[in-house]
């Protein structure tokens, strides 16, 4: 990820954790770089929660869309 894209599931804050988690990360996921469903579509097409949860991880629409 934008931000965290060099940190283990362990050495990110809990609230990007949480966020990770929305979009559908858990630990396993996330330390082997495995997408989930959600980074598949569009920023537009995330619910606005998703969307918030993208940006806590340091994404905009275009950074996501581009990714």
């Amino acid at each position: 990820m934008t931000l965290y894209n060099n940190h283990s599931w362990v050495e990110l804050p809990p609230n990007i954790q949480a966020a990770a988690q929305y979009l559908g990360y858990d630990q396993y996921k996330w330390d082997n770089d495995i997408e989930p469903a959600a980074c598949q579509v569009y920023f537009a097409q995330l619910n606005p929660t998703q969307q918030q949860a993208a940006m806590a991880l340091g994404y905009n629409a275009a950074a996501w869309d581009s990714s």
